[in-house]
């Protein structure tokens, strides 16, 4: 088995040694090898290690620390309702990118907070300009990693946590989030993350989770999907008590769209393609800091950077 990642004219594989010896003799034979780096290595600005045990870790901090501050001098950022000039819209939007970027992949935390932020270009003040520089600061002592430790087992299941905001009352699109892993044995490997402004209006907190629910399911079905070698069973964890019953009765909800969202999951349930929709107390809700602008989730975090979930998720998957 081999699997190679392309980007531009750099490669990343990994396979079986056989395989990856055969590829390498492919490409000297038709191309001009450059260097080729196999502990660690640099792509996308994403630094990559691997120590002798076989962990592998991702880390940012480089384009962490190339992060910046806008300079706002105190006589401005004093006049916090004043609307921001084309340089400073202009540097938002680029420290926003930056964060987009970073948060997909170390931290999900600042993911949230920048898919928020973006909101405000449209009606951008100064105040939200001073708010970006202080998440700056607050981001840049968090030294986020991600670790991927070698498994034991080949055998294993696929865990989505969602969650969704609906508290704002001038927001009709709620926020919603999730975060899939795949657990071998007790160790849990971070697939994908999203956070992001669902685009459909939801009128109540249970459509607003059940939007989260069917999004966070599409995208756990599709990496399944991609993957023909693992065709693991798919676990939603929410922390909608409402969500969690209507997904395993034959109760229905009163809002006609959020009924086709229930039916879609019951569906799944009944073809086998989804195994089990857990409740579980927010305090563990994972995805919480997905939905929050400001939310920052130490056990997520700790999660990503040790590649365990603690013994009060262990004991939710087990019900």
């Amino acid at each position: 088995m081999l699997v190679v990642l392309t980007q531009v004219d750099n490669y990343i594989y990994t396979g079986e040694k056989d395989a990856m010896k055969g590829f390498e003799n492919y490409l000297s034979s038709r191309f001009q090898v450059g260097e080729k780096l196999r502990q660690n290595y640099t792509v996308y600005g994403t630094e990559i290690s691997t120590d002798e045990h076989g962990v592998i870790t991702l880390s940012q901090e480089k384009q962490l620390s190339n992060m910046v501050q806008y300079p706002i001098q105190p006589s401005r950022a004093a006049l916090s309702e004043e609307p921001a000039n084309d340089v400073e819209k202009t540097a938002y939007l680029s420290i926003i990118g930056s964060m987009l970027f970073i948060g997909s992949i170390t931290n999900p935390s600042m993911l949230s907070f920048a898919s928020h932020a973006a909101r405000n270009i449209k009606n951008l003040r100064v105040h939200h300009v001073n708010e970006l520089n202080k998440m700056i600061a607050y981001y840049k002592r968090q030294h986020p990693v991600v670790k991927f430790r070698r498994p034991s087992v080949t055998n294993g299941a696929t865990i989505v946590f969602c969650d969704a905001s609906h508290g704002r009352k001038e927001e009709t699109h709620p926020h919603i989030g999730y975060i899939t892993f795949n657990l071998l044995g007790n160790i849990a490997h971070p697939i994908s993350y999203a956070s992001h402004k669902a685009k459909r209006v939801a009128r109540s907190t249970l459509a607003a989770e059940s939007l989260a629910a069917a999004d966070a399911f599409d995208c756990a079905y599709f990496m399944r999907a991609v993957n023909p070698c693992h065709k693991w069973t798919i676990t939603l964890i929410t922390d909608s008590t409402s969500l969690a019953a209507l997904t395993t009765t034959t109760h229905d909800p009163r809002e006609k769209r959020v009924k086709l969202d229930i039916c879609a999951l019951r569906e799944a349930f009944e073809n086998k393609e989804l195994a089990k929709v857990l409740w579980i107390s927010s305090r563990w809700q994972l995805a919480d800091s997905l939905t929050k602008c400001s939310s920052v989730n130490d056990d997520l975090l700790k999660v990503l950077q040790t590649g365990y979930f603690p013994a009060e998720i262990h004991a939710t998957l087990k019900n």
